[in-house]
């Protein structure tokens, strides 16, 4: 009878330069890419919200993407060279699914009103009319 395979766990010892090297290499890939279609300019812009506003643009997606991605390459390396902190990324925040908005007494009676008559709470009401100004 042979006995069952034996499990090996290896450890790595990697200089603390290599590991600040890796994490600096992959911040870029942190910040999103946004590229999307201008009906005023008749072309794609590219934009990394958080990071770097509106940056590119052109008529091939693809490329705008690609210019985008160098773009804010760029801008990691600028700010690793200046000693610039980096701003946090969306894909590192963590996000409750709770905020808390400020809106006039007129306004805020208005929305109550047109929730009740939508037989909805106003927390529901307000969540889908967010939704539909972001989905269309």
């Amino acid at each position: 009878m042979r006995n069952a395979p034996t499990s090996y766990l290896t450890c790595l010892t990697v200089p603390q330069q290599s590991l600040l090297t890796i994490a600096l290499a992959l911040a870029p890939a942190l910040y999103i890419k946004l590229v999307e279609w201008s009906e005023d300019d008749q072309r794609y812009i590219g934009s990394s919200p958080g990071f770097i506003g509106p940056c590119c643009h052109g008529k091939d997606e693809a490329k705008v993407y690609k210019q985008l991605c160098g773009i804010v390459e760029e801008w990691v390396e600028i700010h690793q060279q200046d000693g610039i902190p980096l701003p946090e990324s969306f894909s590192s925040k963590s996000f409750s699914g709770k905020f808390v908005i400020r809106v006039g007494k007129d306004l805020h009676k208005a929305l109550a009103i047109k929730a009740a008559k939508s037989g909805e709470s106003l927390n529901n009401f307000c969540t889908n009319a967010l939704q539909n100004s972001i989905t269309g």
